[in-house]
């Protein structure tokens, strides 16, 4: 932890978790992990991304860091991980996870996104790295892996499907992306009901030039009934805000 102009954050944590004493940040730490406890052991899939091996070590204690909220340079040593190093790591977590929740699933992928920032060959190192660590911990766990990477850069190969700064993949390209995942690894129940949530979303951000007539009203009862048939079904899914719309 650190403390910078009154404000507590954390090294492992986003800049937006903060708080005005270590106390008050460690209980928000506290409530942080508890809900992502609580939902890793609900989920039946978890996807891992993986987007670079370089990490910075802060040099007062060698501890790796999720982020160094602005702090001089110097006070951290760049670095890149080993295989071993992210296996190791990999490795340690992953009965943890089964432990909260024996049925998950695990899917592992690389990001195609480009650090440029360290440079293109360094890019290329750590995204090498993190590819030997995904193929020898698919390998150990009996785990699978979507190529999300191998589809940008070997399928698609072509900057054109990149964003302005050409580091991340555009709008195309991850349509591509999306629609390959899905074929892969969605199940044929799963897609219907991926299809009738976009009916459902795009009927509530439609609005029509009348919202009183008497078409539009009979056009939200129809949608209202479908949005609760659904929610019934799936109990877990958030569709009250859709709900409350159609209702009014």
């Amino acid at each position: 932890m650190l403390q910078s102009d009154d404000i507590w954050y954390s090294f492992h944590h986003h800049s937006v978790i903060k708080a005005q004493s270590k106390e008050e940040l460690l209980s928000n730490i506290h409530a942080i992990n508890k809900e992502a406890r609580q939902a890793l052991m609900q989920v039946k899939q978890l996807v891992i991304t993986m987007g670079s091996a370089w990490v910075y070590e802060h040099l007062s204690n060698h501890e790796i860091v999720a982020n160094c909220h602005k702090l001089p340079q110097s006070q951290f040593q760049k670095r890149l991980l080993s295989v071993a190093e992210i296996v190791e790591a990999f490795n340690g977590i992953y009965p943890k996870i089964k432990k909260l929740n024996p049925s998950i699933n695990i899917l592992l992928t690389v990001s195609p996104v480009k650090y440029l920032r360290d440079g293109i060959i360094e890019n290329n190192l750590s995204k090498s790295t993190l590819l030997l660590a995904a193929d020898a911990i698919c390998k150990t766990h009996s785990l699978d892996y979507f190529p999300a990477f191998e589809i940008v850069n070997d399928e698609l190969r072509d900057y054109r499907f990149y964003a302005e700064d050409m580091a991340h993949p555009n709008e195309t390209a991850i349509q591509y992306v999306w629609e390959s995942f899905v074929s892969a690894c969605v199940s044929e129940e799963s897609k219907l009901l991926m299809l009738q949530l976009d009916e459902i979303r795009k009927a509530y951000h439609h609005r029509p030039f009348n919202e009183e007539s008497a078409q539009y009203q009979k056009f939200k009862k129809l949608f209202l009934q479908r949005t609760q048939d659904l929610q019934n079904k799936h109990p877990y899914l958030s569709l009250e805000a859709e709900i409350s719309y159609f209702s009014v």
